[in-house]
């Protein structure tokens, strides 16, 4: 080891003397006790290190900065969470984009062709006719389309040699998306030149929330503090591409305009858990669409999920909680 690769090391060693027994280190004191000049330089290094860290220990705190570092950390230490900039690109550029004309028809063409073609796992394996299976590439294609696929058992005898099966009642699975999904979708639906027509308008907060009821549509838990006095426009059921509803309640509030609010059942929404609660909601948790001119925020109360859609700026959305 020559003496610039010895510097090059040494100018990592800590003041401390942590490093000492370091092996990586080794080699470059060694030189440094043998030559006059490397251990002269190691020494007016360690010298300054340690005048700054000296400083640097006497430097006043200031008052409340333990809480503000706490506070980014609770309100803005999600991984899913992307830089604001760079969201707010991300999820306009989404929102413009529609499916190629005749997309649809080419996948469900795709998938019967494959399964077509190809014989089945169970004719490989088995004789028994009972059993059918689609590939994964058409489970793919399938789901792609939101097509959902019923496979049903038919009757027969069973062979001392077959599985024992079960009979058992179909069981409905919820469609599920995604939140950051949702946000796309809907705000690109509420940004569309069709004008969306509201199927229950003028109605009380109590008949609205009836009114929602009786669609077997998710009804708010609890709306923020600033939606509590503004006036309904009106109400609608919303259903997404993936086959999730939704309901849709429209409010005007003096002061921020109109305010769009869609609520989800729990189990419509991939990844539940992970949103923020309506306590939390800060400047950091509104995104921007640079698209649609929304203004979006998510967050989840008991088994229900929030989505809110507004042209005010973030800090009158805020003022809503």
């Amino acid at each position: 080891m020559d003496k610039e690769k010895a510097k090059f090391m040494l100018q990592c060693f800590r003041p401390d003397g942590a490093d000492a027994n370091a092996p990586e280190f080794a080699e470059a004191l060694k030189l440094a006790v043998e030559d006059r000049e490397l251990g002269d330089w190691l020494a007016h290094e360690r010298a300054q290190d340690a005048e700054f860290a000296a400083a640097l220990s006497g430097a006043p705190i200031p008052e409340g900065l333990r809480q503000e570092i706490l506070a980014v950390l609770e309100f803005d230490g999600s991984p899913a969470n992307l830089d604001e900039d760079l969201d707010a690109s991300f999820v306009g550029a989404l929102a413009s984009i529609a499916p190629p004309a005749g997309f649809r028809e080419q996948l469900v063409a795709a998938m019967e062709m494959e399964t077509a073609e190809k014989p089945s796992v169970a004719d490989k394996v088995s004789d028994i006719s009972m059993w059918r299976w689609i590939t994964a590439a058409a489970v793919a294609a399938v789901l792609a389309v939101g097509v959902f696929v019923s496979l049903d058992t038919p009757g027969g005898a069973i062979n001392d040699s077959d599985p024992i099966v079960a009979t058992t009642t179909p069981v409905s699975i919820a469609p599920r998306i995604p939140m950051q999904s949702a946000q796309i979708e809907l705000a690109q639906v509420m940004n569309s030149t069709t004008k969306v027509k509201l199927e229950a308008q003028g109605l009380s907060r109590q008949d609205a929330y009836a009114w929602l009821e009786s669609e077997s549509l998710p009804v708010p838990r609890q709306v923020p503090a600033g939606l509590e006095n503004a006036t309904i426009i009106g109400c609608k059921e919303v259903t997404l591409k993936c086959g999730a509803q939704a309901s849709l309640l429209c409010f005007e509030k003096e002061g921020v305009g109109v305010v769009h609010l869609f609520v989800f059942d729990q189990e419509n929404i991939d990844g539940f858990e992970k949103l923020a609660s309506k306590k939390t909601i800060c400047m950091k948790s509104c995104k921007s669409c640079s698209t649609t001119k929304f203004n979006i925020v998510s967050w989840k109360e008991e088994d229900r999920a929030y989505l809110m859609l507004t042209k005010a700026n973030k800090e009158a959305l805020v003022t809503l909680f």
